[in-house]
């Protein structure tokens, strides 16, 4: 999951990835955490598309990246 966040931030997509990233380093996390707390909305996002059988959303994603550092309720994915 670290990997994939840091090549999204990387190539800047989605471009809600590196906006994340850039917003919590603002706010006084480490790259690391930055990239820990992105990695746990994304596999929120794995878990969702594998449960109900779905497509990724990319406004469900980048809906929750903007509620970072507050991670996806249970209910969310």
């Amino acid at each position: 999951m670290r990997k994939v966040v840091r090549t999204q931030i990387r190539i800047n997509e989605p471009p809600q990835t590196g906006q994340a990233y850039r917003r919590l380093k603002g706010e006084g996390y480490s790259a690391a955490e930055a990239v820990e707390l992105i990695a746990a909305v994304l596999a929120a996002e794995i878990f969702y598309m594998l449960s109900e059988n779905g497509e990724h959303d990319p406004a469900r994603y980048a809906t929750m990246l903007k509620r970072l550092p507050e991670l996806p309720p249970d209910s969310d994915a």
